[in-house]
């Protein structure tokens, strides 16, 4: 008996290592030309790419969760500390990513961080989170290692003033309800003012060109109607639930963490 279920159990983990190396090629496609139309609007075939992507994810990501297993090289098995919040074990475990990456399979896509549990395991990915940014297409991808987690629409800049095409990394002033100071004029918006750009959450970015104090990052929008547009003074602008979710998705260089690397092109 013993002999038959470590056979099973190694049929078992061939068969998911399957989908691992299945969702690391198809992530690879994702920018391909022939998946946006005339108009640069994804396919019907991306879309069923990135579906493939997901119900692969799935698989691998949640293998050998309830026996604090996992999949060795992808993910390791963690016990919840009792009194601990995800973003708690993120800054102790110095995480490459933020706690919604603990949230999202280990508790089926619902990212309430009072739904974890004391005692319980979780599977934590072993790669770092980064986020590819398409100007052409106006779209955000969340990566972690070679593989997609999922996608934002987004707004970014004007013909006249261009988001800048680099590689960045997440600066340590990133803020949830933040207030807004005009560049022009120096003027002070507070948070929920019509006035204020910023929306619901800011992230702000840097690079070797770029300091993080430029006023240059990621943002939420009071204009939801202009995510998916080029609308921005620069910045990389989204719906506001959806700016709120990335950054919980991603991580700063504070607590002694590594910061998100954004590549834009």
């Amino acid at each position: 008996a013993g002999q038959f279920n470590a056979a099973k159990k190694a049929e078992g983990m061939d068969r998911i290592r399957r989908f691992d190396l299945a969702r690391r090629d198809m992530s690879r496609g994702i920018w391909h030309p022939a998946l946006f139309d005339a108009q640069g609007k994804p396919t019907r075939e991306r879309e069923r790419l990135l579906l493939a992507i997901q119900e692969a994810n799935a698989e691998v990501m949640r293998y050998g969760r309830r026996e604090g297993g996992g999949l060795p090289g992808v993910t390791r098995a963690y016990r919840v500390p009792p009194g601990l919040s995800p973003i708690q074990i993120v800054s102790r475990q110095k995480l490459a990513y933020g706690p919604n990456v603990l949230l999202y399979w280990n508790k089926d896509g619902n990212l309430d961080p009072r739904k974890l549990k004391a005692q319980e395991w979780l599977l934590l990915p072993e790669e770092e989170l980064t986020l590819q940014v398409s100007l052409e297409h106006k779209r955000l991808a969340v990566f972690i290692g070679d593989w997609m987690v999922k996608e934002f629409q987004v707004g970014v800049g004007k013909p006249e003033s261009p988001t800048p095409r680099d590689t960045f990394t997440l600066g340590v002033n990133r803020q949830l309800n933040p207030d807004w100071t005009n560049p022009h004029d120096g003027k002070v918006y507070l948070y929920g003012d019509p006035r204020n750009e910023l929306g619901d959450a800011w992230m702000a970015i840097r690079s070797d060109r770029i300091s993080e104090s430029s006023g240059f990052g990621i943002h939420g929008t009071n204009k939801p109607e202009t995510v998916g547009s080029r609308c921005s003074k620069g910045c990389v602008r989204l719906r506001n639930p959806e700016a709120v979710e990335l950054y919980r998705w991603v991580r700063s260089s504070s607590a002694g963490g590594k910061a998100t690397v954004i590549e834009i092109f």
